[in-house]
């Protein structure tokens, strides 16, 4: 027998999930701001309702697995039931948080971008390895340019 798989909610999945909620509850307002839309409001009234309900629960849940802070379930459960883009404007915020903490991705700018390998970069990295160039020099950083000595 295999092993049961108990699926798992990640901060991309929820991020995705919040913003198709603030989707359901801005054709709501539309429905509810246009004339002649007006049966409308029901179905997409209820869908922000079980929407809201929904993602109050997963966050919790989330927020149990230390998958989001606990700021971010705040946004998404007490504002989100009147306003659910402020969830979505807090699930951006903190990815940003998260890049930024991370530090600058290697593959931010493909090499194709480039146009190729990039020697500056290739340069910064042995400076950093401490690889001298083949003349036998060393990199130092000096105004965050490479000069030879």
């Amino acid at each position: 027998m295999g092993r049961s798989r108990v699926p798992s909610l990640s901060f991309r999945t929820l991020k995705r999930l919040s913003f198709t909620h603030s989707t359901v509850y801005l054709v709501l307002l539309t429905v509810w701001l246009l004339p002649g839309l007006h049966p409308l409001e029901f179905v997409f009234g209820l869908a922000h309702g079980l929407g809201w309900i929904a993602m109050c629960a997963l966050c919790t849940a989330a927020v149990a697995a230390r998958v989001i802070p606990l700021r971010l379930a705040v946004a998404v459960a007490v504002i989100g039931a009147i306003g659910p883009f402020v969830g979505s404007y807090e699930f951006v915020r903190e990815d940003r948080r998260r890049r930024a903490a991370r530090g600058p991705s290697r593959d931010a700018w493909p090499v194709a971008a480039r146009g190729g390998a990039d020697p500056a970069t290739t340069q910064d990295r042995n400076d950093a390895a401490g690889i001298a160039r083949s003349d036998g020099h060393r990199a130092s950083k000096a105004g965050g340019r490479t000069a030879w000595r």
